[in-house]
């Protein structure tokens, strides 16, 4: 390797570091803790690790930095270990995302991590064995269990990805099949960067640790839109992703196109009668319902309070009627599931985007009488 590409090699490798804590501080930031942003940031912990021990092997075949022999052990099983514990709390974030049965105890934890823990050994202990790596002349060769072992890790991330894809197919996944859908695919970014830098090696260009930044940038942009557009407590759009969404989508709409505009019955009267965490969870009750029941092509939205908004496409009136039907069938079960203290029903009101409708606020307004009309025939 010449000194050029080794010095390119280590700014690459620093730039992405860099990036990475950055893209870390991000996800911590715009994120209520959980267990899987945890392990999130744990593996880009050890990213950036592998990232900054990664440039010390490129100056050392460049003959830019001279270390001993058993120097060159430690960096490059602490590089190695690096990567692979990367690859695990990846795996871990991802299930755990997911709520998979995986991830569900402490011993299945334990139990899934072992064959990573004993590649780990296999690495550290590698100057002894030489089935992972070892040098010759000083010079990084590796062992036949590399590439083997590698793959199995790699696997793990894999069938992650894989189940992540088949739940973003999920109708009872509302807004988590963006999030199982963007793990699928990232997870495949992951697995595809590890083979690429097996098969072209290691000191040409730093593929993985580039395609991790890639990805955590991402995540991390994905997450700061997501605070800003995702309504906390029920986890559909908010306000203001709405406003963005009407005034982008106005235009197109025709003459089949709806706006309704849903809210809770006697919310006060829960509030008054049996707490204000009794109405949160009323509001939890109809948004969890809501998801269940619109349809994935509808836009659903939280308007503010008690109310909620749908937006989409209906032929005819007892298309809506019948979505109305089932989301208070849906509620109804939910009730009965959570033990709730009382019934909860709601009161709608929609208007189609007909020719004396100009503008948006047209549009609300026509909904809101409807809606109030509603509840005075109750």
């Amino acid at each position: 390797m010449t000194k050029g590409a080794a010095i390119q090699y280590v700014i690459v490798c620093l730039i992405c570091a860099v990036s990475l804590l950055c893209s870390a501080y991000n996800i911590r930031k715009y994120n209520k803790p959980s267990k899987s942003l945890n392990y999130l940031r744990v593996s880009v912990i050890f990213a950036v690790a592998s990232a900054l021990i990664g440039i010390i092997s490129p100056l050392r075949e460049a003959g830019i930095l001279n270390l001993g022999i058993d120097a060159s052990y430690f960096c490059t099983s602490t590089f190695l270990i690096c990567n692979i514990m990367c690859g695990l709390m990846w795996f871990w974030a991802s299930e755990t995302a997911q709520k998979n049965w995986t991830s569900s105890t402490l011993n299945r934890r334990l139990l899934l991590s072992l064959p990573f823990i004993v590649v780990c050994l296999l690495i550290a202990t590698s100057k002894y064995h030489h089935l992972i790596f070892y040098f010759d002349n000083g010079h990084y060769c590796r062992g036949p269990l590399l590439i083997k072992l590698t793959f199995i890790c790699l696997l793990y991330i894999a069938v992650s990805g894989l189940s992540a894809f088949i739940q973003s197919f999920d109708k009872k996944n509302y807004i988590p099949r963006k999030l199982y859908r963007t793990l699928s695919i990232y997870s495949l970014g992951i697995v595809a960067s590890q083979v690429l830098e097996i098969l072209f090696g290691r000191y040409i260009f730093p593929i993985r640790i580039v395609a991790f930044t890639i990805i955590y940038f991402i995540i991390s942009e994905r997450t700061l839109k997501a605070s800003i557009s995702i309504d906390t407590m029920t986890g559909v759009n908010n306000r203001n992703s709405l406003e963005r969404y009407l005034h982008r989508e106005f235009d197109n709409c025709i003459d089949t196109s709806f706006f309704l505009i849903l809210d809770i019955n006697d919310f006060k009267q829960i509030n008054d009668k049996h707490g204000h965490l009794a109405g949160d969870r009323a509001i939890e009750i109809v948004s969890k319902a809501l998801k269940l029941s619109v349809p994935p092509k509808y836009y659903l939205a939280r308007y503010g309070g008690d109310e909620f908004v749908i937006l989409g496409r209906a032929e005819s009136d007892e298309v809506i009627e019948s979505m109305l039907s089932q989301i208070r069938i849906k509620i109804s079960q939910e009730v009965l599931d959570n033990h709730f203290p009382c019934n909860i029903t709601f009161c709608s009101g929609y208007a189609y985007v007909t020719s004396d409708i100009k503008t948006i606020p047209d549009l609300i307004d026509k909904a809101d009488q409807e809606l109030y009309k509603n509840k005075k025939s109750r």
